[in-house]
């Protein structure tokens, strides 16, 4: 907001753009939307929206994921992408320390890598069910073979995504 305002006072834009610039930075404060546009500027009615309506599609609840994966680079965009989107992410980068992580975290989900250091996937899913029966457990792993994907679901998990995979579409059954 104090870069708006910077940007305001050193402006040579004309008085009614800053006026609307201005206007628009108050709206913004207050955390309301105008609901029509005209190309004079600002046309407000009687019925205001809340800012996350028009630029949020973000879950309306913040879901505790427990990703586990060994690969550093994957980790961090997938943990980064997460949580732009309004995730709260743990990260585990060996299959051992899943188990202390997941008792302190508690999350809502699991993400889990199949081929592990020194713990592989299918074993954490088996501990975590265990543990926990109704979490949903999503596998995301390059292991493709038939064998594998039943090995998954007989363990428990709620879905099997194989690598290489959208990153969307991963958000979308994490939603879901």
């Amino acid at each position: 907001q104090s870069i708006v305002y910077a940007i305001l006072q050193s402006s040579n834009r004309k008085y009614a753009q800053r006026k609307r610039l201005r206007t628009w930075v108050k709206l913004l404060q207050t955390d309301y939307a105008a609901t029509r546009w005209r190309h004079s500027g600002f046309q407000f009615t009687n019925r205001r929206m809340p800012l996350s309506t028009y630029f949020s599609n973000r879950p309306t609840m913040k879901h505790k994921i427990l990703y586990v994966e060994d690969e550093p680079f994957l980790s961090k965009v997938v943990k980064e992408t997460l949580e732009h989107q309004g995730f709260e992410v743990q990260l585990v980068k060996d299959g051992a320390l899943v188990v202390q992580t997941f008792d302190r975290f508690e999350p809502d989900i699991c993400v889990l890598d199949v081929m592990l250091p020194n713990i592989d996937g299918f074993a954490l899913g088996r501990i975590i069910k265990v543990r926990k029966p109704e979490i949903p457990i999503i596998f995301l792993t390059a292991k493709s073979f038939t064998e594998d994907v039943l090995t998954g679901f007989e363990v428990g998990a709620t879905d099997y995504v194989r690598k290489p995979f959208s990153i969307e579409e991963l958000i979308v059954r994490i939603q879901n």
